[in-house]
């Protein structure tokens, strides 16, 4: 058996270099200016998105309406919009599952997602300041609901792209 020693270097390199970069943590200021999306930083501030207010709007055989609001408990603003104004796909995204409970875990089931419309908060070009909140509404199908499934929960953020002051609080749940 031959050994490749550059294939074995490279991916001890590889693997430290993802070790020492998954340990890093956010440094240190928000960005002033106004021009350019904010970066946040863990000692002067961080953004935290939660999920409030889920309320069932319209309901028909097999779809629902559903409202929600998320609000800004950080304290930085955030963008709900990616860095390309043209497309949606690098927005704020909401997934939605259905579940036997009111907790996202293994086995819930994904019914698919939205992200968040490019005319969103357009007063504030897209930014939600602390304390402040957007509110939108969105439509599921139940065809593939059971009565096992009593439980439809939304997940906020779901690819990570805001760094926030808590990770563990972007979903909220609601029975159907």
């Amino acid at each position: 058996m031959k050994i490749n020693k550059t294939k074995i270097f490279q991916t001890l390199t590889l693997l430290l270099l993802v070790l020492v970069f998954s340990q890093c943590t956010p440094a240190a200021k928000v960005s002033s200016n106004t021009n350019e999306d904010p970066v946040f930083f863990a000692d002067e501030g961080c953004p935290d998105l939660i999920l409030e207010e889920l309320k069932v709007v319209k309901k028909k055989k097999s779809e629902v309406t559903i409202s929600y609001k998320i609000t800004n408990k950080g304290d930085a603003p955030f963008s709900l919009l990616g860095k390309d104004k043209k497309k949606k796909k690098d927005n704020i995204a909401i997934k939605m599952y259905f579940s036997s409970n009111e907790t996202l875990e293994n086995g819930d089931i994904l019914l698919g997602g939205i992200y968040i419309d490019n005319d969103a908060n357009k007063e504030q070009e897209g930014k939600l300041a602390p304390g402040k909140s957007y509110e939108g509404t969105l439509k599921v199908s139940v065809k593939n609901q059971t009565s096992f499934t009593p439980f439809l929960i939304l997940d906020v953020d779901a690819w990570q792209f805001i760094i926030e002051c808590d990770e563990t609080n972007n979903q909220a749940a609601i029975t159907l």
